[in-house]
């Protein structure tokens, strides 16, 4: 609990939609319980791991792409705080 009496981390966790939050090296710092149950994954698979590593896109086919595009335009936004051009 914090001065104000929030308790964000329960307000977080309690979001219906799903929100993941990442260290600027895009590694998963958090996520809420909506986010685990619409990707279908546990804390522990995600919490600690790099965006491309919890969700790596498929090694057996090279035209899936999705996830290095979300990785580059995630480190664009990092560096420069504005969307990709």
């Amino acid at each position: 609990m914090n001065a104000s009496g929030i308790d964000y981390e329960a307000v977080f966790q309690a979001l219906p939609s799903a929100v993941a939050l990442f260290t600027t090296d895009l590694v998963y710092a958090d996520v809420n319980e909506a986010f685990l149950s619409s990707m279908g994954r546990t804390r522990d698979q995600v919490v600690g791991r790099y965006l491309w590593a919890a969700f790596p896109d498929d090694p057996k086919d090279a035209a899936v792409s999705g996830m290095r595009k979300l990785q580059d335009s995630l480190r664009w936004v990092a560096a420069t705080g504005s969307a990709m051009p």
